[in-house]
């Protein structure tokens, strides 16, 4: 199985080794590339150096490096994210208001994979069909960009988050994600900080900063908004609406129900059932 999505400047592959084997060693003139195994047990050589690289690792292959990934007892299936070095040299320059030169990327570096899944999702679906929407495809460029210059250590990292909004900090965008996510479960503070790498304090200034409420308040809003539309849009039972988006009991959703809508909701239910 190959999987292969060109988005201009940028591209990601997907690919299978079976086990014991391998692809040549080779480099890449004009391109950095990272390689994150999805599945497996997989073997890294970089230049002179082998190590494994579990799932969550990843291998930064800066221009002229050379590699190849090694399937060990097993086959592993792996995504490479590559894009070229003149457009994030210049996207990095761009953004941080420095001159245009060379990014020193730490080779070996770890983390959630989830924004690259996400990442090839969206690619995925742009051009499955062939080309894609140019528009699309620009800003999916970007986003490649800011993955590598946000997610992988580098000589530009410190200026590079200082630069961002807060809105655009990845752990606040994983931690808002994760609440949409599972917004229905026993969300904890404990929890949310740690999936994202980030302190309790750091994560509440993130959110208060740019969200202007503090997690379990961003917590309680998509709850309710769900709830809210539970009410229009199904006949569900009040009781049920509230156990399923998330709330431990019923009292603790109707006080929080009518904060926000200025109703109870079964008042707010009439006024569209009557």
């Amino acid at each position: 199985m190959e999987i292969n999505m060109d988005l201009g400047r940028a591209g990601l592959r997907i690919f299978q080794l079976q086990s014991d084997q391998a692809d040549e060693l080779h480099g890449h003139d004009n391109e950095y590339q990272i390689s994150l195994p999805l599945s497996g047990r997989l073997l890294m050589q970089l230049n002179d150096k082998i190590r494994p690289v579990d799932i969550g690792d990843r291998l930064m292959v800066c221009p002229h490096d050379r590699h190849r990934h090694i399937a060990t007892g097993q086959t592993v299936q792996i995504m490479l994210v590559g894009i070229d070095r003149p457009f994030i040299e210049q996207v990095a320059a761009e953004q941080l208001g420095i001159q245009q030169g060379t990014i020193d990327f730490a080779r070996w570096d770890e983390g959630t994979i989830d924004p690259f899944r996400k990442l090839a999702e969206a690619a995925f679906a742009t051009t499955m069909y062939g080309g894609g929407d140019l528009l699309k495809l620009q800003e999916l460029e970007l986003e490649v960009a800011h993955l590598f210059l946000s997610l992988q250590r580098g000589n530009q990292t410190e200026r590079y988050h200082r630069s961002l909004p807060y809105v655009q900090h990845p752990a606040l965008k994983r931690a808002i994600e994760m609440i949409y996510d599972d917004y229905t479960t026993d969300l904890s503070l404990d929890r949310l900080a740690m999936e994202v790498n980030v302190s309790k304090f750091h994560l509440i200034h993130l959110f208060r900063e740019q969200v202007g409420v503090t997690p379990s308040q961003f917590v309680n809003h998509v709850r309710l908004e769900r709830a809210e539309w539970l009410l229009v849009h199904s006949m569900m039972d009040i009781t049920a609406i509230a156990f399923e988006v998330g709330f431990g009991s019923l009292s603790a959703f109707q006080r929080a129900f009518k904060k926000k809508y200025g109703a109870s909701a079964s008042e707010y239910r009439q006024q569209f059932f009557s």
